[in-house]
């Protein structure tokens, strides 16, 4: 019986590589300190770094405004502003705090439960920011 080869590197491969092409050594499990390295010289969020190694994230980064999804054209708008504008919309959005009782855990519909691989993190990453399909 031959081994099955995996067509995709593990989570710990994953990361170690990524670590590896901003110039810091692998660390595995990974802590705290050096995933906030590797997220400041990639650009990533420390929790999309932990979808990328298939850590837990905490489940206060799942809770979401259900009602913020719904479409609108402010992220059209939003694009069309210089950098420096979206800059100060990012920041203002960023210190809005929820109404009590607005947040519900993000739960996953069964067509968003995906197969191991490098497409899960990256459909995983915009759920954390509370986007789905058609707003991605």
């Amino acid at each position: 019986m031959a081994m099955e080869t995996s067509t995709y590197p593990d989570p710990d491969i994953r990361l170690a590589r990524l670590a590896a092409a901003v110039g810091l050594p692998a660390v595995w499990p990974p802590a705290e300190e050096s995933l906030g390295r590797i997220a400041e010289r990639t650009g990533l969020r420390v929790h999309d770094l932990l979808l990328v190694a298939d850590l837990p994230v905490p489940e206060t980064a799942w809770l979401f405004d259900e009602t913020a999804g719904a479409p609108s054209s402010l992220v059209a708008r939003s694009l069309e502003l210089p950098s420096s504008g979206r800059r100060l919309l990012r920041t203002r959005a960023r210190a809005l705090t929820a109404p009590t009782g607005t947040l519900t855990p993000w739960r996953p519909r069964p067509y968003e439960q995906y197969p191991p691989g490098f497409g899960s993190p990256l459909l995983r990453m915009p759920a954390l920011r509370n986007l789905g399909w058609s707003g991605t």
